[in-house]
């Protein structure tokens, strides 16, 4: 039986690795060619105007509470 994605669409997540982290909202799974989950997450700027989009594999994401405000130093 498959395995289905940790996320669906609509969750709310941090991108907790690499140079830059944030919150952001699960837009879209999918998979690639190995079968492996991928994940477009949408990303605000604050004082910016709309959303960008960001494909990332399910180890970079953290599930978060919408009113949950992770700040890191």
């Amino acid at each position: 039986m498959p395995t289905p994605p940790k996320f669906r669409e609509g969750d709310t997540v941090y991108k907790w690795t690499g140079d830059y982290t944030g919150p952001g909202v699960v837009r879209n799974v999918g998979k690639n060619g190995k079968g492996q989950y991928r994940y477009i997450v949408g990303h605000t700027i604050a004082g910016g105007t709309g959303e960008f989009l960001h494909i990332y594999s399910e180890g970079n994401l953290r599930p978060i509470d919408e009113t949950i405000i992770v700040e890191t130093s």
